[in-house]
């Protein structure tokens, strides 16, 4: 089912249709000519129903990524298990609007970060927490939010810096590191571009109370607004 609207090329249907090939009814093919892609739909281009893959909008696209974030917008990105919405954790405006657009006016958001020291700048890890984000698995751990010293909070300019709408009425973070390669390539890309290590909200794509949003179609018809 997963593969029932992937296009084979040439070379890789023979393969995957072939019981003598190694690569008999394999999924996780990554070939240059028939994919996987990369490609970007914004709001406007979804209600137009301009949402097929394009030459520009899969040229650009990693880089349209980056520019929605570090704008305080908010980002469905197809991840493992389905889709994700993604926005700048440092940013107040953009998590309210999440929240409000989520209906999910309180609840905790999990965050990702790019590397381990950016977990240790926003939270007091334990060598258990720093054991648990490295596992293999990437869970979300739940860390002690870092100790704010006493002459008073952190700023906006300070690695530190989370606003309250991230977790209100809870001294504790859910965190993970990036866990696939699309996540690692846009962290990297955003700490090209910023004074502080990225910090994004990485939360299920969907309203509460829905189930999350596994297919491109789906996602396009539900997350458009």
């Amino acid at each position: 089912t997963s593969m029932s609207c992937f296009p084979l090329c040439p070379q890789c249907a023979a393969e995957y249709a072939n019981p003598a090939d190694r690569r008999f009814h394999a999924q996780p093919v990554a070939c240059p000519v028939c994919g996987p892609r990369l490609w970007f739909v914004d709001a406007a281009a979804a209600r137009e129903g301009h949402t097929a893959p394009t030459a520009d909008n899969m040229h650009s696209a990693l880089e349209k990524a980056v520019q929605t974030l570090r704008q305080g917008k908010i980002l469905a990105l197809k991840g493992l298990g389905g889709f994700q919405l993604a926005c700048d954790a440092r940013n107040a405006q953009s998590l309210q609007e999440l929240r409000r657009r989520k209906t999910r006016p309180h609840k905790p958001l999990a965050l990702m970060v790019g590397d381990l020291a950016t977990a240790r700048a926003l939270c007091d890890l334990t060598p258990e927490h720093e054991a648990l984000l490295q596992s293999p698995e990437k869970p979300v751990v739940l860390c002690p939010r870092r100790s704010v010293p006493q002459h008073g909070a952190t700023t906006q300019e300070d690695a530190a810096y989370l606003p309250d709408e991230v977790a209100p009425d809870t001294g504790k973070i859910g965190i993970m590191l990036a866990y696939t390669p699309l996540h690692a390539v846009l962290f990297s890309r955003l700490a090209e571009c910023a004074p502080l290590p990225p910090v994004l909200v990485m939360t299920s794509a969907n309203a509460g109370g829905e189930p999350i949003c596994l297919g491109n179609r789906e996602a396009l018809a539900r997350l458009a607004h």
